[in-house]
């Protein structure tokens, strides 16, 4: 997941879009220390919001920013890029550029395209933006944190703090097929028999 901390909205969803049709998950943060603690594979950061104690050790980071916020800087550890630059080149750079024809021979999963907004605590998917609990957006966050791999009801139900057992995991999943595979009619979380449950990545 490639976490996104701007206060730039605009330059932000641009980002956002850019990422998204790469196949790749994404969510957007108000600060950096919330960003590194959602464990993202990748951080995006505002210049002006750069700090060097915020970013956990071991995460990658790619500071942007116009050339005085950069110039704020100094000597950084991480890649910068100076505004304005191609966002496309920047994106192959430090995702790695897209096979020729990707777009077309890549199967495409049902949960492509879904940017979560922590601040908000909500989802927006096929354009159209999804409120979310607290527990229903930490719950989604976990099951797209781990997209391809399945999530045993026993590891969701550690973000419920144990309250209700499993069970409640259920539920809460129910909540989230209402709000996403039943409202847009598509299927995004799989239940997988004896284990939990799964958002396919293909």
């Amino acid at each position: 997941m490639t976490a996104l901390v701007f206060e730039d909205a605009r330059f932000a969803r641009m980002l956002e879009i850019s990422i998204v049709r790469r196949g790749e998950s994404v969510q957007t943060f108000r600060s950096l220390q919330s960003a590194a603690a959602s464990a993202p594979t990748l951080i995006i950061c505002e210049a002006a919001l750069y700090s060097r104690r915020a970013v956990a050790g071991g995460t990658d980071a790619v500071i942007c920013g116009y050339s005085d916020a950069i110039a704020t800087l100094g000597e950084c550890e991480f890649t910068t890029y100076t505004r304005p630059f191609d966002v496309e080149q920047m994106l192959d750079e430090v995702l790695g550029s897209p096979m020729p024809d990707a777009a077309n021979k890549k199967k495409k999963s049902a949960s492509d395209g879904i940017i979560l907004h922590s601040d908000e605590r909500s989802a927006v998917f096929r354009g159209e933006n999804v409120k979310l609990s607290k527990k229903e957006f930490a719950l989604l966050s976990l099951l797209l944190s781990k997209r391809g791999d399945v999530v045993t009801r026993e590891e969701a139900a550690q973000i419920f703090g144990g309250e209700g057992g499993t069970n409640v995991v259920d539920v809460y999943i129910k909540y989230l097929r209402q709000k996403l595979d039943e409202h847009f009619g598509v299927k995004i979380i799989s239940s997988v028999r004896g284990k939990g449950y799964a958002i396919k990545a293909d």
